[in-house]
């Protein structure tokens, strides 16, 4: 970074400081966008950077917003794409915006950087790595539609911890009152996208982390003896049975695809919904896994993504309807609404 980059950041911090929001703000798109004609896309950068940290302390954050726009343009002038360094700034950076807001700065931000990553990097998702990140950040704030959004789309160690927080959202549901809502249910809402999505890896990793803890904190939910299954039209796959229909259906629908079994899918498929009440959203999963893996039913080629955040489905067990959104509660009924958006 050049000497004069320096100046630059530290009077517009000071008129920052000094709360002359509006012409700091004008300064720094000035400034930035001279960098970029000129070509010193580092110093660019490090501007900018210092512009949405200081924007984001003194809660400017429509100000900073604009500011990381423009950071993006920087890197899609400069070139090379969403490194790794690039995405980790970009986590930082998101940090620094709230969620749960009327004006859905945070929101708005993590949408922005997953099309920026997903246009630019490696994964036409998003980079698995920022959307862990912003799971994570969801979920700590009870934002849990969004948090499966993005945990779904995330690492390996994003699916244990959408199987933890299926857990949380069932019990705060259950703490809430109102219809009644298997505790299964919200455990298979991660393995049935983890597996529309061909991340059975995933969908695995979700599926024995939740079991284990069902055994943990409900050790009555699993059915003693025997504690495992084994089917002879699906050899050597062990199947824990509980006294949760939903979660025994999903591991049936995991196995029968892991195995390439279209017959029993089509046979275990017929096991929920079809008219008997169950979650339309869920019902939607099961026919596009039908669709994706085993050629049931197909039609047209299925948008994947579109299908699984562009309608956030109610809450279901395998014997009923599902409740209404508020019953999963204000913060989940909010994040639904922007799940909506993308």
């Amino acid at each position: 970074m050049s000497g004069g980059t320096d100046k630059f950041i530290q009077k517009l911090q000071k008129s920052v400081e000094d709360k002359n929001y509006y012409e700091a703000h004008q300064m720094y798109l000035s400034v930035a966008q001279r960098y970029i004609k000129a070509k010193k896309y580092t110093d660019a950068q490090s501007l900018l950077h210092s512009g949405i940290t200081n924007f984001t302390r003194y809660a400017e954050h429509g100000s900073a917003q604009s500011l990381l726009s423009s950071l993006l343009d920087v890197w899609d002038h400069a070139g090379g794409g969403a490194t790794e360094t690039r995405v980790a700034t970009l986590t930082e950076l998101a940090e620094g915006f709230p969620l749960g807001t009327k004006q859905a700065w945070g929101e708005q931000v993590v949408k922005d950087v997953v099309r920026w990553t997903a246009k630019n990097g490696k994964d036409k998702n998003g980079d698995a790595e920022f959307h862990h990140a912003a799971g994570m950040r969801f979920y700590k704030a009870k934002l849990y539609y969004l948090a499966e959004h993005h945990l779904v789309l995330g690492t390996p160690d994003s699916a244990k911890i959408a199987a933890l927080m299926a857990w949380t959202w069932s019990q705060e549901v259950a703490a809430a009152g109102g219809p009644a809502v298997e505790v299964g249910y919200f455990e298979a809402r991660n393995v049935l996208q983890y597996i529309l999505l061909h991340r059975l890896n995933h969908a695995s990793l979700s599926l024995s982390t939740f079991l284990s803890n069902l055994s943990t904190n409900s050790p009555s939910s699993i059915i003693t003896p025997p504690s495992s299954l084994t089917f002879p039209t699906l050899p050597g796959t062990e199947f824990t049975l509980t006294s949760l229909p939903m979660l025994n259906l999903v591991q049936l629908i995991y196995a029968t695809v892991q195995r390439r079994a279209g017959d029993l899918y089509a046979d275990v498929r017929k096991i929920y919904g079809g008219g008997r009440g169950g979650d339309p959203w869920i019902e939607k999963l099961l026919d596009k896994i039908g669709e994706s893996y085993f050629q049931i039913g197909v039609s047209r080629q299925p948008n994947v993504l579109n299908m699984l955040f562009g309608n956030r489905g109610s809450a279901g067990g395998a014997g009923g309807g599902g409740p209404a959104r508020g019953a999963l509660g204000a913060g989940a009924k909010r994040s639904v609404q922007t799940a909506e958006l993308d």
